[in-house]
């Protein structure tokens, strides 16, 4: 009923003021400009498969970037397990670099000890009633030390001269037997002449043995000590004939598994318990491929070239040993042996000392 009425004021407006023109005009454009939200509504009713492509694409970008994030996080996983070696190595890098400070160390106490004894030394030469007396022993020592020295020489030059007759005769026995064969004499000459070639490579043998031991024979000792027990001569080595009866079964097992680093390290054992050094070669050159960082096995792999009289080749894996171990004087003292064997008498007689100092009883035990 009030809505009627309004209708009826409205109406009485409209038809009697210039307001109510006005008005109309303001609720015609209302009226047109629903009708234009209308047509935009369906307009976006009409367009909403575009829309429906539109969230697919966003859903695709969504999967492809949970993707890439995974991937993104494999990387940084792999990336992390790099890192992680990296630092390993880096903290292995720096044990050694630790035990070759320890080791200069070590060197540098024994250099300064030396220093104090050479000045101790010269204050009680300088000032003390003995000094003359110990003077004069030390001399003495002295002219015996040369004396050694100069009739092991002329021992050395004597059997050398020994060896190259012992060599002439055996080079004219020999020509003498094929002159015999040759003109067919009768075989009581030819088996004397025989008999005679035999004896003279057994002399022939016996000499280059000993000439062997004598060359060999290390002389190192320390400079503040006024005597020191030489290491042992290198014996002549042993060819061999066939591997030993143990080795046959765990060289039958290598064969099935060459990398059994257990099996190689038990047949190097056979061979040198043997004095087979050339063949404890081969199985210990595996098992120390096998564990690079066996001061143990590098210790044996040089041991048994050296042993094997290749001096040459025992000093890389003795020097990783001490560089892995600085404190192993075991292989300081081989290292020693070998050094004097090569000419360097200045690395025999520091790794020397240092293998007396870890191990006073070193010579005993070796």
């Amino acid at each position: 009923k009030a809505r009627e009425e309004d209708k009826q004021k409205l109406a009485d407006a409209l038809s009697g003021s210039d307001a109510a023109a006005a008005l109309q005009k303001e609720i015609d454009e209302l009226n047109k400009a629903r009708e234009e939200d209308k047509q935009k509504l369906a307009d976006a009713l009409s367009g909403s498969g575009a829309a429906e492509a539109l969230q697919k694409e966003v859903d695709q970008l969504k999967e492809s970037w949970q993707k890439g994030s995974a991937k993104a996080e494999e990387d940084l996983s792999l990336k992390q397990d790099e890192l992680d070696k990296v630092k390993v190595q880096l903290e292995k890098a720096l044990n050694n670099v630790s035990g070759a400070e320890a080791l200069q160390k070590e060197i540098d106490d024994l250099n300064n000890a030396r220093e104090e004894d050479k000045k101790k030394l010269a204050e009680a030469l300088s000032g003390s009633s003995g000094a003359e007396a110990l003077q004069k022993e030390i001399d003495t020592l002295g002219k015996e030390i040369g004396e050694v020295k100069a009739k092991a020489k002329a021992e050395l030059e004597s059997r050398s001269e020994e060896l190259e007759k012992t060599k002439g005769a055996l080079i004219s026995a020999q020509k003498e037997l094929q002159a015999a064969n040759a003109s067919a004499k009768n075989s009581d000459e030819v088996d004397a002449l025989k008999k005679a070639v035999a004896d003279l490579k057994r002399t022939n043998e016996n000499l280059s043995a000993e000439l062997s031991k004598a060359k060999v024979r290390p002389t190192v000792a320390p400079k503040q000590a006024t005597k020191a027990a030489p290491p042992p001569p290198v014996e002549p080595r042993k060819k061999s004939s066939g591997p030993p009866a143990e080795a046959v079964s765990l060289i039958q097992a290598l064969k099935k598994d060459p990398k059994d680093a257990k099996t190689l390290r038990m047949l190097a054992d056979v061979y040198i318990n043997h004095e087979l050094y050339d063949d404890a070669l081969i199985p210990l050159k595996a098992a120390a491929k096998l564990n690079a960082r066996s001061p143990e096995l590098l210790f044996l792999l040089g041991n048994a070239y050296y042993k094997a009289q290749h001096f040459q080749e025992s000093l890389a894996p003795l020097s990783q040993a001490i560089r892995l171990n600085p404190k192993y004087a075991e292989a300081h003292y081989v290292l020693c042996m070998v050094n004097e064997l090569v000419g360097n008498e200045e690395a025999a007689q520091k790794h020397y000392q240092i293998a007396v100092k870890l191990n006073p009883k070193i010579e005993d035990s070796m």
